[in-house]
């Protein structure tokens, strides 16, 4: 796994350390590494990048992966699913497909989430779900 990620912006050669990385997302056939600092654009695939940094991050959506330890909540509206990354005002779509992922992962992490919708109920999938009770009751 690469420690680096480099390139060239103009005539300079820019270097971004991949602990700083909080998220790709992908737009075309560029993917855009974002920091704390701010955000850099290189040529690679996010599937390329999900295997390579399996590890650290976690795929949300077809065009976004997100370092797992930021991953610090998880928001429902009336139509989609969100998640926030922690230390920023930053929230990235999270596809239907990945919600379980998502949901185990914050889990797994002492309660990091409330999960609802917008008037406080529980998505229909979730209705099933007991471990989901006491998180709301916290909130």
């Amino acid at each position: 796994m690469r420690q680096r990620i480099a390139t060239r912006v103009g005539r300079s050669l820019v270097v971004i350390e991949t602990k700083d990385i909080t998220h790709f997302s992908a737009e075309e056939k560029y993917v855009t590494a974002f920091t704390a600092k701010g955000r850099i654009h290189f040529d690679a695939t996010l599937k390329a990048l999900e295997i390579e940094f399996a590890e650290e991050f976690i795929r949300i959506h077809r065009s976004h992966l997100v370092r797992r330890s930021l991953v610090s909540n998880l928001r429902w509206d009336a139509y989609s699913a969100s998640i926030g990354i922690d230390g920023t005002e930053t929230r990235l779509p999270l596809s239907r497909q990945r919600v379980g992922v998502v949901r185990n992962l914050l889990r797994a992490r002492d309660g990091a989430t409330v999960i609802a919708t917008l008037d406080g109920t529980l998505p229909p999938s979730m209705l099933a779900s007991p471990q989901t009770a006491p998180a709301l009751r916290a909130g």
